[in-house]
């Protein structure tokens, strides 16, 4: 368990909430200080967040769009057939708003009022820095 990544989950701007961010708190209390390490299977998710295997899949896949998390370990989060590592993006949730949605691959919606470049930030794995008011 990680306080500093249960922190950064529920302090952070991350916009959605509802069961979204039951299902992001409940993987930073898998994560490490990193945020990494994270490898729950979709059944304990599902029973801790009180929801559907089926409704944790779909939120995950909702997750890896908005660039929150991503797989560990390789492209695909493990080997075939084991369950899927996952990494907190720590960088992000502790962003400006705006940032999430940003995906890399062309998915997801920019949050908030501006991108503040967030496209490029997350493409180049730049950190995001606050805009200054």
């Amino acid at each position: 368990m990680s306080v500093r990544a249960t922190r950064a989950v529920m302090e952070g701007p991350y916009p959605r909430g509802g069961t979204h961010l039951v299902v992001l708190l409940v993987l930073a209390d898998h994560a490490d200080d990193t945020g990494g390490g994270i490898w729950p299977s979709v059944a304990r998710v599902a029973r801790v967040a009180r929801c559907s295997a089926r409704q944790v899949r779909r939120i995950l896949r909702d997750l890896e769009a908005d660039g929150v998390i991503e797989p560990d370990g390789s492209a695909v989060g493990g080997r075939p057939g084991s369950t899927r590592r996952w990494r907190l993006r720590l960088d992000l949730l502790g962003a400006q708003p705006a940032v999430f949605g940003a995906a890399r691959s062309g998915r997801g919606h920019v949050f908030g009022s501006e991108s503040d470049g967030a496209e490029a930030q997350l493409r180049d794995g730049a950190p995001t820095e606050p805009a200054a008011a």
